[in-house]
């Protein structure tokens, strides 16, 4: 856990920026310290060099999906120290 004078930090995981943008502004603004990777090798790497609070990933994603980063993270000794919140994102085809 973060200390007491230190914002808790989350790991936004997602492939679209505009995504990471919004929930960026948003976690911010309730002022948490807000790190951000575009797909799950980097979201991986950031969370074992942070150890943030929270992680909220995307599942679909390139390079190493949500669903991959998922099981390396249920896989290491870092799984126990913070919670994952997954983000399901629903594509909608025009036809």
């Amino acid at each position: 856990m973060a200390p007491a004078t230190e914002r808790p930090t989350i790991l936004v995981v997602d492939d679209s920026e505009q995504t990471r943008v919004m929930l960026t502004g948003y976690l911010e603004a309730q002022n948490f310290r807000v790190l951000t990777a575009v797909n799950g090798r980097e979201g991986l790497e950031l969370a074992q060099q942070h150890r943030p609070q929270l992680i909220v990933m995307d599942l679909v994603m390139p390079e190493k999906d949500g669903h991959e980063a998922l099981d390396a993270l249920a896989r290491s000794l870092f799984s126990n120290c913070c919670p994952t919140e997954q983000v399901f994102r629903h594509l909608r085809s025009e036809r």
